[in-house]
């Protein structure tokens, strides 16, 4: 694809010597002939359809005769000469045949344009190089010199010193003003020497206060976390002294407790023996009377194994109560054994009859019999202890 002509350019040969010494710019970069998505030489022209460059490659004549006309571009300086039939035919050779021939003279538009830029861009640059400072020095020495010049004429008082930078040099030249431009350089010094020395006590009070505001915020926080750390203290002392309080109170309590359970033990252990002296007495009576008579006088009689020893409060768990708790407490279960034996006996429905005649009374047999039938249970169970 692309164009090939067979008419010739003109050649770098045809330029002079001192034109060929340099390259004045790069035509290649400046009107982007690479095709920076491709890498290579393309077609220059704009595809539409997709929004891009074209990606048409260019034949290798065309191609060949195109690097040659960029090469003799580079030596041309284009703000002085017209480059505009070499642009026409660059176009040519670098847009395709089948697309975008008919794009030549917009292309031809768009490079001069980016030449223009260019070449103002150097310009910029060029003036940017001026250092402007360095002129008005020089100009300055150019005043003084004169001014010097003029100060050692005939005439020369009389001479008007308007610039600032004549007056220096007339200043340098005259004693008298040499010696008021060095007091007052040492008025100057002197001053300067005063507002550093003040500006460096501000410092110093500056850090002073600074530094005693850190210590008194330190301070602050350390009273603080003192107070605090005190407080903390003193609620766990409180805390624990309040605990203490508690504790001793429960312990009292306990204690007061205890002591109560023991006196009420010891009053009802006193009863009970109370109780038992009683009930055993009175059996020794009527072993050694006779009891005979009637069932209503046999219930009065007789002492029942209960804590009230009255026949009515006669029952398995009264009577059982009593002979857990009357006894002596101080028995051994060899002795209890032989005690429970004894009142077995003692309550035995074949004995009863022997002692207080034939009980005719079912109620008052009732009796007998509950408390023969506890008597044996509890002479059971204390034969099983001794046996453990």
């Amino acid at each position: 694809m692309g164009i090939s002509l067979n008419s010739r350019h003109d050649s770098f040969s045809q330029f002079p010597p001192e034109q060929r010494k340099k390259k004045l710019w790069d035509p290649s970069t400046t009107l982007d002939i690479i095709n920076p998505s491709k890498g290579c030489l393309t077609c220059v022209g704009y595809a539409p359809s997709c929004g891009r460059r074209c990606r048409n490659p260019i034949n290798q004549a065309n191609r060949a005769s195109a690097y040659r006309l960029l090469e003799d571009l580079s030596y041309i300086d284009a703000s002085t000469t017209d480059i505009n039939a070499k642009l026409h035919q660059l176009a040519g050779l670098t847009l395709c045949l089948r697309f975008h021939q008919g794009q030549k003279n917009d292309i031809v538009k768009k490079w001069c344009r980016k030449i223009d830029q260019q070449q103002t861009a150097s310009r910029i640059s060029i003036d940017a190089k001026v250092d402007p400072n360095r002129i008005e020095e020089q100009l300055k020495d150019i005043e003084g010199l004169l001014a010097h010049i003029l100060y050692k004429t005939k005439g020369a008082d009389e001479f008007i010193f308007s610039s600032p930078t004549s007056q220096h040099y007339r200043k340098r030249y005259d004693p008298q003003s040499a010696q008021e431009e060095r007091a007052q350089k040492q008025r100057e010094e002197e001053t300067r020497k005063s507002r550093e020395r003040e500006r460096e006590n501000q410092q110093q009070e500056r850090v002073k206060k600074e530094r005693e505001e850190k210590e008194k915020k330190k301070r602050e926080e350390e009273k603080m976390q003192k107070e605090e750390q005190q407080a903390k203290d003193r609620e766990a002392r409180e805390r624990q002294e309040r605990n203490e309080r508690i504790r001793q109170r429960a312990e009292q309590a306990r204690k007061e407790s205890e002591r109560k359970a023991r006196e009420l033990a010891a009053k009802e252990r006193e009863e009970w023996d109370k109780v038992w002296l009683h009930y055993v007495l009175q059996w020794d009576d009527i072993k050694k009377k006779d009891m005979k008579g009637t069932s209503e006088n046999l219930r009065k009689i007789i002492p029942w194994p209960v804590k009230s020893g009255d026949w009515r409060g006669v029952s398995g768990p009264a009577v059982e109560d009593f002979f857990r708790k009357a006894p002596p407490q101080t028995t051994s279960a060899e002795k209890m054994l032989a005690i429970m034996k004894m009142e077995c006996l003692k309550w035995h429905t074949d004995r009863v009859p022997r002692m207080f005649g034939v009980i005719e009374d079912k109620n008052l047999a009732d009796l007998f019999n509950t408390v023969a039938q506890v008597a044996i249970k509890i002479r059971a169970e204390t034969g099983r202890q001794r046996e453990r």
